[in-house]
């Protein structure tokens, strides 16, 4: 991916990620940019398909659950930009959780699992740091999401 493709994104995930200089262009040869408009979905609950993160740069996404009764949706949070979506290895043609849909117009820069192992075979360090950024960020939804919880009952 050429400089000028992330010309928006650079500083926003480069931020929320901590790299220096040469970890930015290693990274940058590994991403893909897709762009979602409102309503748009990026995968949808139950979905299988090929398993890759993302990390939403610009815009709002909400993660969407059907119910048990599968009568509705329930929203299970709103997505901000610097957050990562999905997880590396969580399972090849695994069904999706949950949906991911754009609240308004969305930029998300995308790794699949096998870009990710090239990245971990050719530049462990940078893929160390990665995974340690999606740990966190994880980790940070997860206690969210117990706060949530809480607050129900």
């Amino acid at each position: 991916m050429t400089q000028s493709n992330l010309a928006t994104s650079h500083d926003l995930l480069w931020g929320a990620l901590d790299l220096t200089p040469l970890q930015e262009a290693l990274l940058e040869e590994h991403l893909t940019k897709q762009t979602l408009r409102p309503g748009e979905t990026l995968w949808e609950e139950g979905e299988k398909s090929e398993t890759c993160m993302a990390f939403l740069v610009r815009g709002r996404m909400k993660a969407v659950k059907r119910n048990e009764f599968g009568s509705g949706r329930i929203v299970l949070g709103i997505l901000e930009p610097g957050t990562v979506v999905g997880l590396p290895f969580s399972g090849k043609n695994e069904a999706k959780a949950a949906t991911l849909e754009a609240l308004e117009d969305v930029e998300l820069l995308t790794m699949c699992d096998a870009v990710f192992a090239h990245l971990l075979d050719e530049h462990l360090p940078l893929g160390i740091h990665l995974l340690h950024h999606i740990h966190q960020d994880f980790n940070r939804k997860l206690r969210a999401a117990a706060e949530r919880i809480v607050r129900t009952f």
